[in-house]
C-alpha cells in the first residue's frame, strides 16, 4: 500500500475514506474494521505519462477528492503546466478539470460543507466552485491558511515585507471574497493555525504559548502555556497542528514529541461587542447584514447573537421567509411585459422577475422564436444576474442571518432554520440552512 495522502471520515462518522499517493481510494467501516475493494482513479484515461500528481485531497465526507496534476518535459523537469482535477470517489469519474490560469497551485483546502475549493499559488488564493470549477474569488496574499469550521471565512496569511516584521493573518468572508478583519502582532514561529467559527477566535502558537485571537477585533483575548519540551527540541513552536473539535468549544494541539493536548476555549468567553441590544439596534444590524462591506456585515451579525436568544428569534421570524415557489401564470405575464411599449413596465418587469430569484430562472432560459431586440437582452442579463454565484442583497442577508441562527442553535433557533430548510430546493438560502442543520444536528458547530 502507498503512503496515504489524506483521510476524511463520511458524514454519517460510520466510514474513514482515505486516498494514497498512487490515487488508489480506500474505504473501511469503523465498526468492522473491514476494508472495501480500492477505487482507483483512473489516471490512464486522464493523466498521461508526462503528468505527475502534486497531491490529492479529499472533501469533508469523503465523497470527492481533489488533486492538482504537473506536467513534465521528456527530462523530468516541471514544466509549470496544472490542471486541478476533482473525481467521485466511489466510482472514479472525473467531475470537472481545470487549468491553473494564474500561476502554479502549492497548496489546498477545502471548506466544511465542501461547496468551494481554495487553491493557494506563491502570491494569491482563488476561490473555486467545486461544482462548476468557476473561479468565484481570488485576492493576494502570502499564503493559504484555514477556513474556519463553518467554512464562512477563509484565513490567509501576510508576511511582514522584512525578515522579523510581524505576521498578519486576513480574513476574507468565503461567499463574497470580501475582507472582514485581520489579526496582527504574530511573530516568528506561528505557523499553523485554525478558527472556531463559535467561538469567534482564531487559535496560533509560537514557542511559548496557544494564543486566542478574537476575530472580530483582532485583538488577543487570552493565552495557554505550552509544556516546556525540553532542550533537545528544536527552535520553533512545539505544536505541529492545530485541530478545533467538534462543537467548537475545545482545541486539540498535536506536539513534536507526538504528544497531544486538548484546551477548552470557554476559559476566554466572546466579549460583547455592543452596548445596547434593543430593538432600534438590531433594526440597524438587519439592514448591515446586506451591507456590501463584509466587515461592517459580520460585526452586525454578531451583534445579533450576542443579544437576547428569545427577542433576536422573534425578531428573525418576522423578516426570514423561507423561499417559495413562483406562480408560471405570473412570470409568463411578467416576461410577455418585458416588451411592453412602456419603459416602465419593462423597467417594472425586470425587477419583478429577479427579486423572485432563481425558481424563475427554468422560465427565463426559454426563448421561443419572434422576441424582440431588447427581450433578448432582458432575459440574458436576467440570467447572467440569477446564475452569478456571488449573491447580493436580500439573499445576502438570509445567509448571514443563518449564521446567526447557527450561532444562537436553540430549540426555537432550530425550527425556524428547518423552515428555512424547507424552501425552493435551488436557493442558496435553502441549501444553506439544509446544511446548517445537518451540522447542528451532527453536533459539529454548537453555540
Amino acid at each position: 500500500m502507498s503512503p496515504l495522502e489524506d483521510m476524511a471520515f463520511s458524514e454519517r462518522g460510520d466510514r474513514l475514506i482515505a486516498c494514497d499517493a498512487l490515487g488508489q481510494i480506500r474505504t473501511w467501516d469503523l465498526a468492522t474494521g473491514r476494508a472495501t475493494t480500492p477505487v482507483e482513479l483512473p489516471q490512464s484515461a486522464h493523466m498521461n505519462y508526462a503528468e505527475r500528481t502534486i497531491w490529492f485531497q479529499l472533501a469533508p465526507g469523503g465523497k470527492r477528492v481533489a488533486a492538482v496534476l504537473e506536467k513534465w518535459d521528456d527530462d523530468g523537469n516541471s514544466s509549470d503546466d496544472q490542471t486541478l482535477s476533482i473525481w467521485d470517489t466511489g466510482s472514479g469519474k472525473v467531475l470537472l478539470r481545470r487549468p491553473a490560469d494564474h500561476g502554479l497551485y502549492r497548496s489546498s483546502t477545502w471548506s466544511a460543507d465542501g461547496s468551494v475549493l481554495a487553491l493557494a499559488g506563491s502570491c494569491h488564493v482563488e476561490i473555486v466552485d467545486a461544482t462548476t470549477a468557476k473561479e468565484l474569488h481570488r485576492f493576494s496574499t502570502g499564503r493559504m491558511g484555514s477556513f474556519s469550521t463553518d467554512g464562512r471565512l477563509v484565513a490567509c496569511w501576510n508576511e511582514g515585507k522584512k525578515n522579523g516584521d510581524p505576521f498578519e493573518i486576513h480574513f476574507t468572508e468565503t461567499v463574497t471574497g470580501q475582507p472582514v478583519a485581520v489579526v496582527s502582532e504574530l511573530h516568528g514561529s506561528t505557523t499553523t493555525l485554525a478558527i472556531a467559527a463559535a467561538a469567534r477566535a482564531l487559535l496560533t502558537a509560537d514557542e511559548q504559548f496557544l494564543y486566542l485571537h478574537d476575530v472580530a477585533t483582532g485583538k488577543k483575548r487570552g493565552r495557554f502555556a505550552l509544556p516546556d519540551m525540553g532542550r533537545g527540541h528544536s527552535t520553533g513552536s512545539p505544536v505541529v497542528a492545530i485541530r478545533v473539535l467538534p462543537g467548537d468549544r475545545h482545541v486539540l494541539t498535536s506536539l513534536a514529541d507526538g504528544t497531544a493536548l486538548i484546551w477548552d476555549l470557554s476559559a476566554f468567553p466572546t466579549p460583547a461587542l455592543a452596548d445596547k441590544h434593543g430593538l432600534t439596534e438590531m433594526r440597524t444590524w438587519w439592514e448591515e447584514l446586506a451591507d456590501e462591506d463584509a466587515a461592517r456585515a459580520f460585526l452586525a451579525g454578531w451583534k445579533l447573537t450576542e443579544s437576547s436568544a428569545p427577542e433576536v428569534l422573534k425578531f428573525l421570524r418576522e423578516r426570514v421567509r423561507p423561499v417559495g415557489g413562483i406562480d408560471k401564470m405570473l412570470v409568463q405575464k411578467l416576461i410577455g411585459d418585458l416588451d411592453s411599449a412602456k419603459f416602465a413596465t419593462r423597467e417594472v418587469a425586470s425587477w419583478r422577475l429577479l427579486k423572485m430569484g432563481l425558481a424563475v430562472l427554468p422560465e427565463v432560459r426559454r426563448r421561443p422564436s419572434g422576441l424582440s431586440a431588447e427581450v433578448v437582452e432582458r432575459l440574458t442579463r436576467l440570467e447572467e444576474h440569477l446564475t452569478n454565484p456571488i449573491p447580493t442583497g436580500e439573499t445576502l442577508r438570509i445567509l448571514r442571518a443563518v449564521a446567526v441562527l447557527q450561532r444562537i442553535g436553540t430549540i426555537e433557533a432550530r425550527k425556524l432554520l428547518e423552515d428555512l430548510a424547507g424552501g425552493f430546493s435551488d436557493a442558496p438560502e435553502t441549501r444553506a440552512a439544509q446544511w446548517t442543520m445537518r451540522q447542528l444536528k451532527q453536533g459539529r458547530v454548537n453555540p
